[in-house]
């Protein structure tokens, strides 16, 4: 049914033969809210509008200008516009007669044929529409979409399941927007990754027909707890004290995907009354070793159904344990990656968040607000050209250190905090002893190697028991 029509309509129906329309539903709708004025705001106002042609505007054929609309709350405007002859409600467009008899007794009374031509015109219509078999595959009805939408852009799983369920009673377009306004990581991701939690929910692998195939039965139950737990999900992953250190989702989050099992996985534990910090530390496992051994690079719908039956076996049985997860050792793990876009480049990056990363200048905690903190090299780029990652770190500005080489500003910032306060300092940036020894000494290499086992010493803490 179209939005709308149940305030027209108080008990409409659907017919037996039921039509989905896949591409025009935004302007069908227009179309109706124009014609039948059924009260109900548009979005983002609290009150409905009518709409009104502007005679003039119609008999030049200025449709840019011919029509006008009205907020419903602004009462002297819809009285004005009530009053004045050259307004007409379109909501008379329906009724030629009435309109035809109300004209006449205006000063558009000579010009009426020439209005009614232009009416009737708009209501008779007719508009070029593609008939599909009520047993065509959705495959077929997505190519066929594509090929007649002048726009180019592909039907989406959304727009396809939205019009699917309808029949079923599910709002499942009034669902989206809920959640739109209720939780956070649709700010960051698309809502179909609330269709592929279900389908790991109902024990489906995430595949497009899958997601297409979601039963209505208990959907949005379902779609609810989906939410939850994604909320859940990316919660944990931008905790900068607790969780996964991510400062900002789209350009610091390893791999995004990765909140698909990982909300899975929380709603598996909540569901079976599992949450407990030893099931949370098996969560915590498997996610910082699937980042360090780059597993969702590729494969990740597979990878995502995997994962989450190794999981379940895992929490119900501790011997269970994942083999990928025993076998990382700290040689399997390549730190020695330039690219900012690379997983383990963004991995290290959160370490060095969860650790602390305190100011250079003033040790106290950065504040992480997301456009504000940068990576930078420790060893500057433009005396060492040096890109790899054991010589990048995140700090809230280099203004100070700006080209001056290692060993001349942290030997002023030993002299002025001491030794040992320096040392605490730089270890929230995984800088041990050893690589503050060789920053001392202008030491690239020196620094990388003692700076590259300690990261790995702090990963081997994050996945190991």
């Amino acid at each position: 049914m179209i939005e709308g029509i149940d305030k027209i309509i108080p008990t409409p129906t659907i017919d037996s033969i039921v039509k989905i329309l896949l591409d025009g539903q935004q302007r069908t709708s227009s179309l109706f809210y124009a014609l039948f004025a059924p009260e109900i705001p548009l979005s983002g106002r609290k009150n409905p509008f009518r709409f009104y042609a502007n005679v003039p505007a119609l008999l030049a054929e200025n449709w840019d200008e011919a029509v006008n609309s009205v907020n419903t709350g602004n009462k002297r405007t819809m009285l004005e516009m009530e009053d004045n002859e050259d307004y007409i409600d379109m909501t008379e467009f329906k009724d030629a007669g009435a309109l035809t008899a109300r004209l006449q007794k205006t000063k558009y009374e000579t010009k009426l044929p020439d209005i009614l031509r232009i009416v009737i015109r708009f209501m008779s219509y007719e508009i070029q529409m593609v008939h599909l078999d009520r047993g065509t595959s959705l495959d077929r009805v997505v190519e066929t979409f594509e090929r007649i939408n002048r726009t180019g852009e592909p039907l989406s799983i959304m727009d396809l399941l939205v019009a699917k369920v309808y029949k079923e009673n599910v709002k499942l377009r009034d669902m989206i927007q809920n959640a739109e306004e209720n939780f956070r990581f649709l700010e960051q991701i698309d809502s179909e990754y609330i269709l592929r939690v279900m389908c790991l929910l109902r024990g489906f692998e995430v595949r497009r027909q899958a997601m297409l195939d979601l039963s209505p039965a208990a959907f949005r139950e379902d779609w609810d707890f989906a939410c939850f737990a994604l909320e859940e999900a990316y919660t944990r992953m931008t905790d900068t004290k607790n969780g996964y250190g991510i400062i900002d989702f789209k350009k610091w989050a390893p791999f995004t995907t990765m909140l698909v099992p990982l909300a899975a996985c929380i709603a598996y534990l909540e569901k079976n009354n599992q949450r407990d910090a030893v099931q949370f530390r098996k969560i915590d496992r498997w996610y910082w070793a699937s980042v360090f051994l780059n597993r969702y690079n590729e494969g990740v719908n597979t990878k995502t159904f995997s994962d989450f039956i190794e999981m379940k076996d895992w929490f119900k049985e501790d011997k269970n344990e994942p083999e990928f997860i025993r076998r990382v050792f700290e040689e399997e793990v390549d730190l020695r990656v330039e690219s900012r876009s690379a997983a383990m480049y963004k991995g290290v990056m959160c370490l060095v968040v969860l650790s602390g990363a305190l100011d250079f200048q003033t040790g106290q905690p950065p504040q992480f607000a997301v456009g504000e903190v940068q990576d930078d090299h420790i060893f500057p780029k433009s005396l060492y050209t040096s890109d790899q990652l054991m010589n990048r770190t995140l700090i809230s500005t280099n203004q100070k250190k700006s080209n001056q080489t290692p060993s001349r500003y942290f030997s002023a910032l030993e002299t002025v905090t001491g030794r040992q306060r320096l040392e605490e300092i730089l270890a929230t940036h995984l800088i041990d002893a050893n690589a503050l020894s060789a920053l001392l000494k202008d030491d690239l290499q020196g620094f990388c190697k003692a700076r590259e086992q300690a990261t790995r010493d702090k990963i081997r803490a994050f996945v190991t028991p």
